[in-house]
């Protein structure tokens, strides 16, 4: 809450109860910020109001990710084009050429890890880029120093984690996050192999026909290009310093046998937005032919050196199928991964909807009632619902024993799994007021009765 009247920028947390959480947005939390309101549900110069917005540490969160995004892309799109336009300037100026692919390295490299130790200096509140920075082996990225042994991949790594860590942050739902980071809180599939794990968070496309994949989701190809196929196309390059989602990928049409080869995914009608990446370790890729729902992503006719990863995004409208064209006789020879994004409505900018509104769950175990002479601990659960998996121990009041009866509880799902109940570890169902009896401590002494005359 915000005790008094809130400044201009102020920032206020709101938090459902548990066993309460907003069904339309599927959150218990939202972050928002005190801003001039113009009295119609936008931001003005006017008075001010609440809208949903970003934390600071959320924001900062963001601007790591668009800085850290921005320098691999330079790195592998143009870093290359520039080294060596610096490195023409400086033969021009007579320097030896056994010193000059030394001494370019060193310059452009002091350049972008000067600039990325910049960024993470202007964070606010950097602690979710600290998290993320900690699991780097040999970072040493805050402090102003640069980062002597700080190399592309671990660019890729950092950048990974940070994303990783925004999909888990629950007020990275408002409009500026979609505007901010591409395609967020999105539905991606990893088009691969299918010896190769799916990667945590990610449906696994195999090269296989289109149909019903077990996981909820129908998709798949034209023509088949899985491993079971003549047109083989689904490998793992297994190159040591990729990850196994980059290492990834579907040949779409290897030895030219498809008419028209697609990849096609059966969708919610709605408006959605696809980011689609090509990376091939090994080899250069083609892919000015690549399509989105017949509209061309405007990917480079080649794409090159080998390992290089770009992306692509558009904002399409689907009404049964969004429709992925990749076709090698066309100009498009493989497809690593897609993204996948539908621009549902979460209230970010209007004050017309309350930014949170809470609702009791149905999959939350009630309010346990006590039994005579008992305490639930936790005391919470005495009042208040409980998630799946909580567990209640059922304690008697002092100078009293458990008798008979359960002393604990845990919350868990029937044997439908439709809704969620109490029962006892490793037992069956109990009632919300479980039947437990204490009785008087044997073991204790009675009160002393003292002589009248003491």
């Amino acid at each position: 809450g915000v005790a008094g009247a809130p400044r201009l920028g102020s920032v206020a947390e709101l938090r459902c109860r548990s066993g309460f959480r907003d069904p339309s947005i599927n959150m218990d939390r939202r972050t928002v910020l005190c801003l001039h309101d113009d009295g119609l549900g936008s931001p003005s110069q006017g008075s001010g109001a609440f809208f949903v917005g970003l934390s600071w540490a959320s924001r900062d969160l963001l601007r790591t990710i668009s800085a850290v995004h921005d320098i691999i892309d330079t790195l592998e799109e143009s870093g290359v084009r520039q080294y060596r336009a610096e490195a023409e300037a400086h033969v021009a100026l007579n320097f030896r050429p056994e010193e000059d692919d030394t001494v370019m390295q060193i310059r452009f490299e002091s350049r972008w890890k000067l600039e990325l130790t910049r960024a993470l200096e202007e964070l606010r509140a950097d602690r979710y880029v600290k998290a993320a920075l900690a699991k780097i082996p040999d970072s040493h990225m805050i402090g102003g120093r640069e980062l002597p042994h700080f190399t592309l991949d671990h660019l890729r790594m950092l950048h990974r984690l940070l994303v990783d860590m925004a999909e888990e942050k629950t007020d990275i739902a408002a409009e500026e996050a979609r505007d901010w980071y591409g395609a967020y809180g999105k539905l991606r599939v990893s088009f691969q192999d299918a010896e190769t794990p799916a990667p945590e968070g990610w449906l696994r496309d195999m090269g296989k026909p289109y149909g019903y994949r077990g996981n909820g989701f129908r998709y798949g190809w034209k023509c088949d290009v899985s491993a079971a196929a003549i047109n083989r196309g689904a490998f793992n390059r297994n190159r040591s310093v990729f990850t196994a989602l980059e290492n990834t990928l579907v040949m779409s049409d290897p030895y030219s046998m498809c008419i028209g080869q697609e990849w096609r995914i059966r969708l919610p009608s709605g408006r959605y937005h696809v980011e689609v990446t090509v990376q091939d370790p090994m080899f250069e890729s083609n892919a000015s032919g690549i399509f989105i729902q017949g509209e061309n992503l405007n990917f480079p006719a080649v794409i090159r050196p080998p390992g290089t990863a770009v992306r692509r995004s558009l904002f399409v409208d689907v009404i049964d199928y969004l429709s992925l064209s990749c076709d090698r006789d066309t100009g498009c020879t493989t497809v690593n991964r897609i993204a996948i994004q539908h621009r549902h409505d979460v209230g970010a900018r209007t004050r017309q909807r309350t930014p949170l509104q809470c609702v009791a769950l149905e999959d939350w175990c009630p309010p346990v009632v006590p039994p005579p002479h008992t305490v639930v601990l936790p005391e919470e659960a005495a009042w208040q619902a409980m998630p799946l998996g909580s567990e209640v121990s059922i304690e008697c009041v002092p100078g009293l024993l458990v008798s008979h009866g359960l002393d604990r509880l845990v919350c868990a799902a029937d044997a439908r799994g439709t809704e969620a109940q109490w029962r006892a570890v490793g037992g069956g169902q109990v009632a919300n007021r479980p039947s437990t009896t204490c009785v008087r401590n044997r073991t204790w002494c009675p009160p002393l009765a003292l002589p009248a005359s003491s």
